[in-house]
């Protein structure tokens, strides 16, 4: 594969994730309205809706950072499966294999460190 067959064939990828990112965040947008409708009908008082608004807004934002972050490692290891035919960046398609996959393991890791932390502090969830 030559280098322009290569960039016209990851020109189409970012349509594709962006499908997936725009579903994420609708999947948020809608969570966050609907709970915060729910919460502000209720009869607590309004120092407690606002917390549990906060702690479910934190917990909401954390799961699209993750969700999006897997996306976008998905595109990347697109990306390079692309370009790894491309006899002049070969070497290159390896070592961003490497550290993509490194790096995807280590963020979407912490994510879910930071959520379980979070959690056992009180500082996210619907609580």
């Amino acid at each position: 594969m030559t280098l322009i067959r290569a960039w016209l064939a990851c020109s189409t990828l970012p349509v594709s994730s962006s499908f997936a990112l725009l579903r994420a965040m609708q999947t948020y947008w809608r969570s966050q309205y609907f709970y915060t409708c729910r919460v502000l009908v209720g009869e607590a008082p309004l120092s407690d809706k606002v917390a549990r608004v906060g702690r479910r807004s934190r917990a909401d934002t954390l799961a699209l950072l993750h969700d999006s972050s897997d996306e976008q490692f998905r595109l990347c290891s697109r990306v390079i499966d692309v370009v790894e035919g491309v006899g002049e960046l070969e070497d290159y398609a390896g070592i961003a294999r490497r550290f993509t996959l490194r790096s995807r393991d280590a963020c979407l890791g912490g994510w879910v460190t930071l959520g379980r932390d979070g959690r056992n502090c009180g500082m996210l969830g619907s609580g």
